[in-house]
């Protein structure tokens, strides 16, 4: 039904949605003062229109009173004391269809299946407002507002606003869904995580429960970002999220609180059977390969568990005990969960201790380099020194590299530390030479932030200018996780490297992503096998054979392969007899300080001057 424009010669005064009179159409009889006695007024003989009951002339300043209301953006609505509409603007009516069967002139008792009474009822002069959401066709959400028309105390109808408000709901809905949600992955963050591990300790207290909090982070996942991209990582991150959705069960959470960290709520627990199954159920879909972009990425977590009401009874703690367990986890041999103990306080205390040391370490000194022997299985002959760092912490002694490399990489320290050790293992190299033992390789890992950073190949250069270390005494290993993200730049890199004279070599090959049809194309030289594919060798059947295939493939592509790990006679033989070019492992040397090393090398090259190998 449209809202009709009348003239003012055709019009008598009604009252529009703000208690105003307004002119309304003469043949409109329900309009007339007898059915209203709100619109009486005292009037003069002369302002009677003959042939009319009793009423009033509309005043020249609201002549255009009705056309004003017409084009209001919201929908407006007249109710008389019966609550019968007398009036409804253009927007109104839209509004009616979608909300109610009544028109003009119909008695309005609901909107949107609502009763219309809350709106009806005594109000303060602010009126009364409330919502109405409609699902079908599109979800709309409107404000409907209500003010009561009084005379003399007496009720004589109603105006009605209707608002719609979708897109505002809309808008509060996505602030407050960015608010609580992740915004990657869909699952909730941080604040959102606490209210329901609140939520979970209350019920859990009140049935007598278990609630499991377990906190994960992705094994390596720096590696991944920084080898494969932020967007790679990103996507990795998104299918890890639907994989844990279904390792639990719907009542279960499971959120995201940044990086790579995710975290779990398992509630309304009886046993903690429960929790070992989801833990087993985690590690076994994340150890799926993920396929994304064309790669096959494999990944891995390591899970920290903490328990109300064993371990503590609020949320940070459980937090903060969960995370401790985690740690644990990753330090010894990640892909595995741990449930939370007292005695992980040190472990927690030490890594603060490393964390803040290692920025130190380098203006201290506290670094110092150790070197392993490789050697050629054909003739004993020592070629070459691995460099490998330790660190010579004023508290907690010497630590191993396995202790403090990840958090060196979490810290964001590798490429300062990398630069340390490739200049001070140049240095060392040189120094040995001008001794007047025989020139061999120094190997020195390159990590991935080093291999992307712009002037990395200038770096190098200028350390061995800075060292006068002959480009041909230096390989540099890369991992094959490192060079894989983008192989094209990769392989522009170290043609640069390549090109100043030093050797490229493959570090702990056959645990990466490399593809073939890119390894035949990279500028290396050297082949290095995992030294867990040669630990058990040769009683480890898929071991030997990994190792003998990759021996196989790396001299049909003419580059030369050592070993890792080596430590009995029995696996040197095993790769002698295979062809394995070099190998390297406890059987010939711990890793030693340069004054051991020197010894050695002195005690060795003498030996082999004598016709003899020695075994340190």
């Amino acid at each position: 039904m449209q809202f009709t424009q009348i003239s003012p010669a055709d019009c008598v005064p009604g009252i529009n949605g703000l208690g105003t009179k307004i002119p309304v159409s003469q043949g409109d009889t329900i309009m007339h003062n007898q059915d209203h006695p709100a619109w009486k007024a005292e009037q003069s003989d002369e302002d009677v229109v003959p042939g009319l009951p009793h009423q009033e002339i509309v005043p020249p300043q609201h002549e255009h009173l009705a056309q004003l209301v017409e084009h209001l953006a919201d929908g407006v609505i007249l109710l008389d004391h019966t609550r019968r509409i007398v009036l409804a603007n253009p927007v109104a009516q839209t509004y009616l269809e979608l909300l109610s069967p009544s028109g003009v002139g119909d008695v309005l008792s609901t909107l949107a299946g609502q009763s219309l009474e809350p709106l009806l009822l005594p109000a303060p002069a602010a009126g009364i407002s409330h919502e109405i959401t409609l699902d079908q066709p599109a979800r709309r959400v409107f404000e409907i507002s209500s003010r009561t028309i009084e005379q003399h105390s007496r009720t004589e109808g109603w105006t009605l606003t209707i608002r719609d408000i979708t897109d505002r709901k809309l808008t509060e809905e996505r602030i407050q869904h960015m608010a609580l949600y992740d915004a990657l992955t869909e699952l909730p963050n941080r604040v959102l995580f606490r209210n329901r591990l609140q939520q979970a300790i209350a019920q859990a207290w009140s049935d007598g429960q278990i609630v499991a909090v377990m906190f994960l982070d992705l094994d390596r996942f720096k590696t991944v970002n920084d080898t494969m991209g932020h967007a790679f990582g990103d996507r990795l991150l998104q299918i890890v999220a639907l994989r844990l959705l279904e390792c639990v069960r719907q009542n279960d959470t499971v959120a995201r609180l940044g990086g790579d960290e995710f975290t779990i709520i398992l509630s309304q627990i009886q046993n903690t059977d429960h929790i070992d199954c989801v833990a087993q159920r985690i590690l076994a879909a994340l150890i799926r390969p993920f396929h994304i972009d064309g790669y096959d990425m494999y990944t891995s977590v390591s899970i920290g568990i903490a328990l109300y009401p064993f371990d503590a009874d609020d949320t940070d703690s459980l937090l903060t005990y969960a995370d401790m367990a985690m740690y644990h986890a990753k330090s010894h041999g990640r892909n595995a969960y741990t449930f939370y103990t007292a005695t992980m306080h040190a472990y927690a205390m030490e890594r603060m201790m490393l964390e803040k040391g290692l920025q130190r370490a380098i203006e201290q000194e506290e670094y110092l380099l150790h070197y392993q022997l490789q050697i050629d299985l054909r003739t004993g002959v020592i070629v070459g020194l691995e460099a490998l760092v330790r660190w010579r912490h004023p508290v907690l002694g010497m630590i191993s590299p396995s202790r403090f490399l990840t958090i060196a990489e979490e810290s964001g320290l590798t490429a300062s530390l990398g630069l340390w050790i490739l200049r001070t293992a140049c240095a060392q190299n040189r120094a040995w030479q001008l001794a007047g033992l025989p020139p061999i390789r120094i190997a020195v890992n390159l990590s991935a932030r080093q291999l992307a950073h712009p002037d990395m190949v200038n770096e190098v250069a200028q350390i061995l200018v800075e060292t006068q270390l002959e480009a041909r005494y230096l390989e540099l290993e890369l991992t094959e996780s490192s060079i894989i993200h983008d192989p094209e730049t990769a392989i522009t890199i170290l043609h640069k490297l390549k090109a100043l004279g030093v050797h490229i070599a493959i570090d702990d090959f056959g645990t990466g992503y490399s593809s073939l049809s890119y390894l035949k194309r990279f500028p290396i030289n050297t082949l290095k096998i995992d030294q867990s594919f040669i630990r058990d060798i040769p009683a480890d059947i898929d071991g030997a054979a990994i190792a003998t295939t990759i021996i196989g493939m790396a001299h049909g592509l003419k580059l030369k392969v050592i070993a890792e790990g080596v430590e009995t006679r029995e696996q040197e033989r095993f790769l002698h007899d295979q062809g394995c070019d070099e190998a390297q492992g406890y059987l010939y040397s711990h890793p030693l300080p340069p004054a051991a090393m020197t010894r050695l090398l002195q005690t060795w090259d003498a030996a082999t001057r004598a016709g003899q190998s020695t075994a340190g």
